[in-house]
């Protein structure tokens, strides 16, 4: 089972007008080729502009838009290389930059994906991005192999490893401030797997062997190991698997993401910044999660990670991204954690009330979240349709226009859907040469109609099956001929979610995947949002588009409203009461 092309996908919808929003920041001064690289000021070389490289090659397949700048970055990137191949300072023989390690990742990421998408239409370009990414598998990467069989795991003494230079404590802004992002070496789990996946060079073994046997031990309660650093982790080793068929880096993946979901996931599908520290979230760690359940699903087939996949993008990353594109660090939802104003310089951050409003906490994160949005946005596109011989698999439901490669022939779709705040989704032939098709529509019990789901082929209704959270039916289409889908998404409501560290004395309502919440606009980045108190039995009256009327406690009339939607990108003092106490 593969993913869509994106080269054969055009998007129409809010996802399309997310990706675009986000493209334009990303094309702001910071990430202009003259200031990109001079923008990094806390020692992490190749990160700023591996991340910014990966998520407009991303953007510029899934918008089909050239990149204003793209090319530019590669071709400096070029003339930036140290003598021994690498981005930044050159370090002594037998010692490893953590946060070195880290930045060429997301750089390594970049080339890969430039080059996959250039070697065909660009040689001469993606030539460049294979040189780059040579140089920096053999430069730096490769040497690192046996540092990595003892990463400094003891709390005491780690900071005074001799062959290690770890990640140290740095202040970005007043809202990010004193943090270090401990257990960052191995992100590089994912661009050395990436690079060895591409070019199968076999000096990178030994290397990815080891960092993934450290990975496998490493204390991660105990050193409050930063979450982003886990979750890229695991995506480095789910690629290994991938890639190699050994069982037990899968085995890894699923028992490390189990580990992420029972101590470090927020309610509204975000993340600890560390485990054991919920100060922020941080939407690096949301997009990273994001794929990890996605990719969890293709590769084991489990409903129950594609759900986990809708719970954060439709949730987590919603709210993350704001009104001007970027991303953000929000509020670790039913975490007791204090207010942010008074984590500023303290501490600790432990309190006895839980978070129980989804709001901003560092509006924009321009050094890494805004990129890594990007390239999480551009996924979901990705994500849309899968193919598998003459089968089609529809995850999610997008406004688009899709051209799929099946076994037999391809098979043009018109798609029309207002997904997730309605389970009708639209489908119209525009061609097809691959005769009969089976089609399989993502529709879970757990929010939607699930196997009381109906299909309609030109009014006609359809003799379907259900099987593990799809509706299926096999069709031979004709070009106009129409498809929908008819699937009611539910309203709910949850106790929570599997992590044990957060609160058990609050609700969520819900409206198929996406959490409901009562919005207010603070007078100040310091004010306090005022609690509001809802029943968990209390009476809701529908509207549209997911939104729900209900009565507080008080009597008062109060709107229910999702965190997706066009018009609910947030602006710095909007929140979104979604726990209410029971």
């Amino acid at each position: 089972m593969k993913t869509i092309n994106l080269n054969q996908l055009a998007m129409y919808d809010e996802l399309a007008m997310r990706a675009n929003a986000n493209f334009a920041r990303l094309e702001t001064s910071r990430y202009w080729p003259e200031t990109i690289f001079e923008m990094d000021q806390h020692a992490w070389p190749a990160d700023w502009e591996g991340r910014t490289m990966l998520a407009l090659t991303m953007h510029a397949q899934a918008t089909g838009r050239t990149p204003a700048f793209l090319d530019d970055i590669l071709e400096a990137t070029l003339g930036r290389l140290n003598a021994k191949g690498y981005i930044g300072p050159v370090y002594d023989d037998g010692v490893t930059h953590e946060q070195a390690m880290a930045g060429h990742s997301w750089m390594l990421r970049a080339l890969v994906e430039y080059y996959n998408w250039k070697k065909d239409s660009d040689p001469a370009q993606a030539d460049k991005a294979m040189t780059i990414l040579n140089s920096i598998v053999e430069g730096l990467y490769i040497p690192q192999a046996e540092n990595y069989t003892r990463y400094p795991f003891d709390l005491a003494t780690r900071d005074q490893d001799a062959n290690w230079i770890l990640s140290h404590k740095q202040s970005k802004t007043k809202s990010h401030a004193g943090s270090s992002d401990c257990g960052c070496a191995y992100i590089a789990i994912d661009g050395a797997t990436a690079a060895y996946e591409l070019t199968g060079n076999k000096g990178l073994e030994p290397l990815i062997k080891n960092m993934i046997a450290s990975y496998a031990v490493l204390p991660r309660e105990e050193l409050h190991v930063q979450t982003h650093a886990t979750l890229s982790g695991i995506r480095g080793v789910i690629r290994h698997y991938r890639v190699t068929g050994d069982k037990a880096s899968l085995d890894l993946a699923v028992k490390t993401f189990d580990l992420y979901k029972t101590k470090a996931w927020t309610d509204h599908y975000a993340n600890y910044n560390w485990f054991g520290v919920p100060r922020w979230t941080e939407p690096c760690a949301v997009v990273d999660s994001f794929i990890i359940s996605q990719e969890l699903w293709e590769v084991t087939g489990e409903e129950g990670y594609l759900r986990d996949a809708h719970h954060i993008f439709y949730n987590a990353i919603a709210h993350a991204q704001r009104l001007n594109g970027a991303f953000g660090t929000d509020q670790c939802v039913g975490a007791k954690v204090k207010p942010p104003t008074e984590m500023w310089g303290a501490d600790t951050c432990e309190s006895d009330e839980a978070v129980i409003f989804a709001r901003a906490q560092t509006y924009e994160v321009f050094w890494c979240c805004n990129m890594r949005g990007g390239d999480g946005l551009s996924r979901a596109a990705m994500y849309s349709f899968y193919t598998d011989k003459n089968t089609v698999t529809v995850p999610y439901y997008h406004t688009c226009k899709a051209t799929l490669e099946l076994e037999n022939g391809s098979l043009k779709l018109h798609e029309k859907a207002n997904y997730p705040f309605s389970g009708k989704v639209n489908f119209k032939c525009l061609e097809n040469t691959a005769g009969e098709v089976t089609l399989k529509f993502f529709a879970p019990e757990a929010w939607s109609g699930g196997g009381a789901s109906t299909v309609l082929l030109n009014g006609v209704e359809q003799v379907v099956t259900f099987e593990n959270g799809f509706i299926s039916l096999a069709v031979d289409l004709k070009a106009d001929d129409e498809i929908v889908l008819n699937t009611k998404l539910k309203f709910s409501v949850l106790n929570g979610n599997e992590c044990i560290n957060n609160s058990k004395d609050h609700f969520s309502f819900r409206h198929g995947p996406m959490i409901l919440g009562v919005h207010s606009v603070l007078e100040n980045e310091t004010a306090d949002a005022t609690e509001i108190n809802i029943g968990r039995d209390a009476a809701m009256k529908p509207l549209a588009d997911g939104r729900y009327e209900a009565v507080d406690t008080a009597g008062q009339a109060v709107l229910l409203q999702p965190m997706w939607g066009k018009e609910n990108l947030i602006e710095p003092l909007d929140v979104y009461q979604v726990l209410f106490s029971k």
